[in-house]
């Protein structure tokens, strides 16, 4: 009977590798075309040259400071600026050259924004991440009626995410932050608040239990429209228990998952959203094995399925690749991608695991996927005295450099029963349209933090000719 209250636990990693941080990384930054028509199209815009500073619901943001460089006075004498109520900071004439430049205002996530030319720009800045944040609540629909059949069924609710964002996997933010417990005959377990149980009636062996979590809750660092998907599932309840007792991972119950429908919905999310009630009308009817043409010893790897809307991702399915080569399902009515991850666990004791902060990935069409190359792991960061050092990644053949992503973020521990998760919040973000090996923080007035910070550092590639990044590579380093 003891393992009722660790069966629930592969819902905690799913959760973990397909709910979307609501960080939006690199695309909290609008394409460099848009950010010109955009400055162009504002009425309030003078003829000079300036810099248009916004808020993630594209209003104008007063009083922003803006570094041009490492530190005040440094480069130019003046270049550090202010935003006025339109949002607007004209540029110095003394700046000619590239140059770092920092926007930071209390209350925002500072962005640092490397070798920037001195021209006119929009910037998109977003607020920190709040304790009350807004969320949707609601149901999912079109559950047959569910028998007594050896099957759990549930759904899951998940953020739908960019480019940049899906091949950034954000592993320490992907679970919902709030847990919420169910009891199964005495047994009390946590699992995340986006996921859905219809009401149903199961067998423990003799022991019949009903089962059932009537509302999902998914949250959202702000308001506005986001596109979420519901994805609809099922899993073998007396496998699941029995690979369990016989001492496999948890990870490894993830190829149990029977993911077999899907719905892309675009909600306005307020400071109090109606309850919703979604469905999944795209039925996954086709599938394709897992065939990976590499393994690394001591390693998890595993494919997603990924149905792509314009310039939104969601998530359709997610297989761990094992001797077995799971069945990866996709919709015949849409085309589909696939991302592969190369990802870790590392024991933090006997009993808890850990999701490595060293990870790779690859966004590949599905027909490519027993062909796909994946750049190699970097190593951890090392700390400099003001910022952080790294080795660049191997490139592989046909594959180029394309852009560099960092994030010094406060970290947050949350232990379960089984995993050691870090719970992130972003509170400065670094951009670059190349690489480096090395990061210096500019100097600016920031608050004394007394959390532990993380270093977050992230290497986009592309395949040549692709006009967006197709692989990505991470690692991070914790500063106390």
């Amino acid at each position: 009977m003891i393992v009722l209250k660790w069966l629930f636990i592969p819902f905690l990693f799913v959760s973990l590798l397909l709910s979307c941080s609501q960080d939006a990384s690199l695309t909290s930054q609008n394409p460099h075309s848009q950010r010109l028509q955009l400055l162009a199209s504002t009425d309030s815009v003078p003829s000079f040259s300036s810099f248009l500073i916004i808020d993630s619901a594209g209003q104008p943001v007063e009083s922003a400071s803006i570094l041009i460089g490492t530190e005040k006075d440094k480069e130019f004498t003046g270049n550090t600026l202010l935003t006025d109520k339109t949002g607007i900071a004209r540029l110095p004439e003394m700046w000619t050259s590239p140059l770092a430049v920092t926007i930071y205002k209390n209350g925002y996530v500072t962005q640092t924004h490397f070798q920037k030319p001195p021209q006119s720009e929009v910037f998109q800045i977003r607020p920190l991440a709040r304790n009350l944040k807004p969320l949707v609540k609601g149901s999912i629909e079109n559950f047959k009626p569910i028998k007594n059949d050896g099957w759990i069924d549930f759904g899951l609710v998940i953020p739908s995410f960019s480019r940049e964002a899906l091949l950034n996997l954000d592993l320490s933010q992907m679970i919902s932050p709030e847990l919420e417990k169910l009891s199964i005959l005495g047994f009390q377990f946590e699992v995340p608040s986006n996921i859905y149980f219809p009401k149903q009636f199961e067998s423990y062996g003799l022991i019949p239990f009903a089962l059932e979590k009537a509302f999902f809750k998914i949250f959202f660092d702000f308001p506005g429209t986001q596109s979420i998907s519901v994805n609809k599932g099922k899993f073998d309840f007396n496998k699941v228990v029995k690979k369990i007792q016989n001492k496999k991972s948890y990870f490894e119950v993830v190829n149990e998952f029977q993911f077999s429908a899907v719905g892309v919905h675009n909600i306005n999310v307020l400071e109090n959203t109606p309850s919703v009630k979604l469905n999944t009308p795209l039925p996954l009817n086709k599938s394709t094995p897992l065939n990976l043409p590499f393994t690394f010893p001591n390693r998890i790897l595993y494919g997603i399925s990924i149905l792509q809307e314009g310039d939104v991702y969601s998530i359709l399915d997610i297989k761990m690749k094992d001797s077995t080569s799971p069945q990866l399902f996709y919709s015949a009515q849409k085309p589909s991608q696939v991302l592969i991850v190369n990802s870790g666990i590392e024991k933090v004791s006997a009993d808890v695991e850990k999701i490595s902060d060293s990870i790779s990935t690859g966004l590949f069409d599905g027909a490519q996927v027993n062909s796909a190359i994946l750049l190699d792991l970097i190593s951890r960061p090392t700390l400099t005295a003001r910022g952080i050092k790294s080795q660049l990644p191997n490139l592989k053949k046909n594959i180029q450099p394309d852009s560099m992503y960092a994030a010094i973020s406060e970290v947050k521990n949350q232990t379960s029963k089984s995993l050691s998760l870090e719970r992130t919040e972003v509170i400065w973000e670094f951009f670059a349209k190349s690489w480096s090996s090395e990061i210096s923080l500019p100097r600016i007035d920031t608050p004394t933090q007394s959390t532990t910070q993380r270093w977050d550092l992230v290497y986009f590639a592309k395949t040549e000719g692709a006009p967006h990044a197709t692989h990505m590579v991470r690692n991070a380093v914790n500063v106390r």
